[in-house]
This record gives C-alpha cells, structure tokens and sequence, in this order.
C-alpha cells in the first residue's frame, strides 16, 4: 500500500480541499480478487431521481459489498485514517457509456468518503474531481444547505485525481466532489467500476 499524497483528512477552512484528501494506490493486496467479487456480484438499477435535489440518487447501479471484502476495507482505512470504523455503508458500484451525469457535484451524509477503482488499467479514464462554489467562494457543505447543483457556471473544478487501478481516494464527505467525466463501456467488465465506501468514526481511536 503506497500512499500518494495525504493531508489531515478532516479540517478544510481556507486550506485548499485537495490538502483534505488521501490517495492511496496498492490498496489491495490482491485486487484481482475483489474485482471478480464485484463482477459477480448481483446489482440493482440507480435509484431514481429525488424532486428537487438531483445531486442525491446517483446514476450507478449499486450492490452491498460482502463481509469478507468490508472486513479488509475496514482494517486498511483504520490504520490509513488514524480512527475507528463505527459506522460505515460499503457498495460495488458501476456506471456504463450512455450514463448520464444528473448534476455538476454534491456532498456526501458521512463524514468521510472513499473510492477505490476497481476499473481495469486498459480502460480507466476520468476519476474523482473536487469544486468550489463561485457566488460563496467555499468547497464543502452540510448536505442539508441548499445549492444549484445542476447549473455549471456556478462552480469550478479545483482538483482532480486520475482513475487508476487499486487506488483509493479518502476525503471529506461534506467536500463539493463529483466523478469525472467521461463515462464508458458497455458492460460491467468495461465500464468505471469502484467500491464506493461511507465511513464515521467512532470516539476511540485506533492504535498504529
């Protein structure tokens, strides 16, 4: 497990948001293993459209992943993170060719969000990018504050990491962040697929 680039995961104020993230490339130490998991995994369609908040929902077709496979998550992003697990919500999750995006960005319930690339290194593009709200100048929310989500000269794209192979991405939830264009492939063997993961720390830390 190689890590890439790291800040302190949590506070964000004035600091640029990318100094809030943690990539991670080699997470897994067999990530073929997982990606057969996910592969073989039963999914469900994206959810549908909520009225009036089109950033929540999301385009993916979804499934829980097994217990073995958070097991192994969990102890790697407790010792990346310095916390422990208490609650968590860990998907598969993949998005084909003709998906449409449903809005520029938004922010996540938990208070940290990570992403691990399941995608094949032949055909990883796009990834994860990170915005600033023009009119108000800030990179991050509650998920209960009201924001156009949808209408792009509002925001900026402030940062980017690069799909890749066996990677993890850990950020702030309540950070502006969206996948990055474009999406691709026509079937789950070739389309952008993840392990999309909602993680709360509980009050005890977790020892090195």
């Amino acid at each position: 497990m190689t890590i890439m680039s790291s800040g302190n995961g949590d506070a964000v104020g004035s600091a640029a948001p990318d100094a809030c993230m943690h990539v991670v490339d080699d997470f897994y130490d067999d990530p073929m293993r997982v990606r057969s998991v996910a592969l073989h995994s039963a999914y469900e369609g994206p959810p549908p459209l909520m009225a009036g908040q089109p950033q929540l929902g999301g385009a993916a077709w979804r499934c829980w992943c097994p217990a073995e496979v958070e097991r192994e998550a969990t102890v790697k992003l407790e010792r990346l993170l310095g916390i422990r697990i208490e609650s968590n919500m860990f998907q598969f999750r993949y998005t084909l060719g003709r998906t449409v995006k449903r809005a520029v960005c938004h922010v996540d319930r938990a208070q940290y969000t990570a992403v691990m690339y399941l995608t094949l290194p032949e055909h990883c593009r796009g990834g994860t990018s990170l915005f600033r709200h023009r009119p108000s100048n800030r990179y991050e929310a509650d998920l209960e504050e009201s924001f156009d989500y949808t209408n792009p000269d509002l925001w900026e794209e402030v940062h980017r990491v690069e799909m890749r192979f066996n990677r993890m991405v850990v950020y702030p939830g309540r950070l502006f962040h969206s996948v990055t264009p474009p999406f691709f492939g026509d079937s789950i063997e070739n389309a952008r697929l993840s392990q999309t993961m909602f993680i709360n720390p509980g009050l005890a830390a977790r020892q090195p």
